[in-house]
């Protein structure tokens, strides 16, 4: 019989919003097959604000300059979605900057091109490039500029400092003549914006999270890859960006949503809350952010509650009704 069976019969019969159901254990939670988000959003991982020495780039120089990943990198793992340059020009140089990312064995993982080097100014800016999709981040990985035009007259520069100003020498300078010099007591300028994805409110670790970009009603949903009798959810919610007003809906098709519950407090930082709902068939579950405005919503995991069926028909095969 199926889930959706049962829940004809027991409808018919009281309605599930007359069947008690005892606290909830940590056992009888089960993670979804799958998360959707209404967005994802970056934030700052690293910021190497190195300045004081100015190394140029181009023919007969760098022809690629950038930081490198040592194997206690505090940058392994992260998706890097975006990295900030702090470069200027010298006389008029001409053609495009690129910026890479490079595996151990030096194969392009990802690239994206930045600029042409005859629009940088010559002064110091910042300039941004962002990778069409974000690119994980392991040891040995190199982000890079890339730039081989130009000479000793017309080339580009990047801020550096001789000191390490992030990471320790767990991440740190690296330079492409004829071949790659790391420095692991120099960096060079660079900001690097992360993603964290959907996926993360399902791997089991509260210690990564799903952040949404900016926008009205942030929202995540899971999948419980068929439809199941459920009565609630479980979220772990870190500090920052914490809602005050929220909702839990559900859907059977991820198109049509059913609000089973309100919230108007703040959630407590870095544990678990229950979310308890009269029970309903459903695959999906959804918390959404409803505070006024453009926000962002952080969530580290999600899971439904999976023992509905079993705690009903454990009381004498019916569970208790009023």
């Amino acid at each position: 019989m199926t889930e959706a069976q049962i829940n004809d019969m027991i409808q018919a019969a009281v309605g599930f919003n007359k069947v008690k159901m005892p606290a909830a254990v940590v056992a009888d939670y089960a993670a979804f097959s799958a998360a959707v988000a209404s967005s994802t959003g970056t934030e700052i991982a690293a910021s190497m604000l190195a300045t004081g020495t100015v190394p140029w780039f181009g023919a007969a120089q760098y022809l690629r300059i950038g930081f490198k990943l040592g194997a206690s990198s505090a940058l392994i793992g992260k998706k890097i979605k975006k990295v900030t340059w702090r470069l200027r020009k010298v006389g008029a140089p001409t053609g495009t900057i690129t910026v890479t990312v490079r595996d151990s064995a030096d194969t392009i993982k990802g690239s994206v091109a930045l600029m042409d080097i005859s629009a940088l100014t010559t002064t110091f800016a910042d300039y941004t490039a962002t990778f069409a999709s974000a690119i994980t981040l392991a040891s040995g990985d190199r982000v890079l500029i890339e730039y081989s035009g130009g000479n000793v007259s017309n080339r580009g520069e990047i801020e550096m400092s001789n000191s390490d100003v992030y990471d320790g020498t767990n991440t740190f300078k690296t330079g492409y003549i004829s071949g790659y010099t790391d420095e692991t007591s120099r960096d060079v300028y660079a900001i690097v914006e992360v993603e964290n994805q959907q996926g993360n409110v399902i791997d089991g670790n509260t210690a990564t999270y799903w952040l949404s970009a900016p926008e009205a009603q942030p929202n995540i949903y899971g999948d419980i890859g068929s439809d199941k009798l459920v009565s609630g959810c479980r979220i772990y919610w870190h500090t920052n960006n914490r809602p005050t007003n929220h909702v839990i809906e559900v859907s059977r098709d991820a198109a049509t949503w059913t609000e089973v519950l309100s919230e108007t407090a703040q959630p407590a930082a870095n544990a678990y809350k229950e979310y308890a709902f009269n029970t309903t068939l459903a695959r999906y579950v959804r918390v959404k952010r409803t505070d006024a405005g453009s926000t962002v919503l952080q969530v580290a995991e999600m899971q439904y509650y999976s023992k509905t069926i079993e705690q009903v028909v454990s009381s004498h095969g019916h569970g208790s009704a009023s």
